[in-house]
Formats: C-alpha cells, structure tokens, sequence
C-alpha cells in the first residue's frame, strides 16, 4: 500500500514537472537555479562571433604605398599611468618611423587606447600620410573604429577618432592577437 502512495505522488510530481516545462515555470529553486546555468551557456554559445578578417596571426608588410602604423599600449591602473609606442613599417618591412610617449593621469584603458589611436592618427596626418593601416591588440577599439556607423554609447574620444579617419584616403584597423 505505501508503494502505491509514492508512486503516485512520483506521478504527479512528473506531471507537474511535464505541466512546468510546457509553460516555462520553474517550480522547484533547484530547477530555477540550472535553468539559469542552462540560459548563460546558451547566451554565450549564441553571441555573433566576429569576421576572421580583423584578427592578424603573424605580422605582414603593407602592400605597395601603404605604411603600417603598429601600436602598443602598457596601462597600469593603480597609478593612473600608461605608455605607448608606435612604429611605422613601409611595404617592405623596414621601420619608416617611431615613437614612444608617457601619459599621466590615465583612467580607463579603452579611453586611454583610443587617445593613443587620436596621436597616431594627428602624427600620421602630420606627415600627409594618405594610406595607412594601423595594428593594435584591442579588438573592442579596432571594431568600433571599423564600423561605418558612430557609436556615441562608449566615449568621446571615439568620436575624434572617427573625424581624423575622415581626413585620410584609406584608413584601416586590424586586430593583432
């Protein structure tokens, strides 16, 4: 007789379960906690993934009047401090050009990166260079620079960004990993 009481009360909880499941509804804190495992897995496994184009395995010289400007930037937060250094390639490889320079009063490193890419962008202006492509290992910075729209979310100093892409004939960013 006791058999029978639980296997009834194992057949409601499974109908219970069945009902839930077609309605969406977590009944039980357990099975609400690993729906939510469940719906981050598939939030991760579902986030567009970005062009293979942008990422650069090993470096390449510029094709024909093309200068490559790479760029690479050392933050350390805890003194509000970054440095960074640039160095121009002509299509054969050999190093056009070179800078490196020390900033004070740095707060976050993506506004940071991004006024280091306004220098070389002024620089790179300055000496009427017309066709440049600019490597650097911030793929946050390189996608918002390659996008034809302006996003205002992030910062201004994407917006100066984008006004001395203007200023150039061809301009590209490549993300170096």
């Amino acid at each position: 007789m006791v058999e029978k009481r639980e296997t009834r009360k194992q057949r409601k909880r499974g109908m219970r379960r069945l009902e839930d499941r077609e309605k969406g509804v977590a009944t039980s804190g357990k099975r609400r906690k690993m729906r939510g495992k469940r719906n981050l897995v598939l939030n991760l496994l579902y986030v567009p993934m970005l062009p293979r184009r942008l990422r650069v395995e090993h470096w390449e010289a510029p094709f024909g009047e093309m200068l490559k400007i790479n760029v690479d930037v050392a933050w350390i937060a805890r003194k509000r401090m970054a440095t960074h250094e640039a160095v121009v390639h002509d299509s054969k490889g050999m190093i056009c050009a070179g800078c490196t320079q020390y900033l004070e009063g740095a707060f976050a490193t993506l506004s940071t990166k991004t006024i280091v890419i306004i220098g070389v962008l002024q620089i790179a202006r300055d000496l009427d260079l017309h066709h440049i492509e600019v490597e650097l290992g911030c793929l946050a910075i390189v996608n918002k620079l390659n996008c034809n729209s302006l996003d205002l979310s992030f910062c201004g100093h994407f917006i100066e960004a984008h006004r001395f892409c203007n200023w150039f004939d061809y301009v590209d960013f490549h993300f170096v990993h």
